[in-house]
């Protein structure tokens, strides 16, 4: 990342660091959404990886993205709604994601 970097040797502020992060996380969240709808057009439903990848940028997300920007409950509802997965909630998601950040195996049921 260009912006670690120009941090790391103070020709940035430390404070750019996290408003960055944010819009950084907003961004990835909307790209994988939209390239979960591309694989739907393409091939009738998201890929794995897709998916997977979802759930690993919520559960690294830092706290402020979690709780304030609510990225939890936005994959939560793009999973009930969009892709009809049964039994996922946001907290179902923050418990995985607390799961994730302490290392404790914790898999999601990600039925239809």
């Amino acid at each position: 990342m260009v912006i670690a970097n120009q941090i790391d040797a103070g020709q940035r502020d430390k404070d750019e660091a996290f408003p960055v992060l944010m819009v950084d996380i907003a961004l990835r969240l909307g790209v994988l959404i939209a390239q979960g709808e591309n694989e739907i057009k393409t091939n009738g439903d998201v890929a794995h990886d897709t998916i997977r990848q979802i759930l690993r940028l919520v559960c690294e997300a830092h706290e402020w993205a979690q709780d304030t920007m609510r990225v939890i409950d936005w994959a939560a509802i793009y999973f009930t709604r969009r892709l009809k997965f049964r039994g996922i909630t946001a907290g179902r998601i923050s418990e995985f994601a607390k799961n994730y950040s302490d290392d404790v195996v914790d898999y999601l049921d990600l039925v239809r």
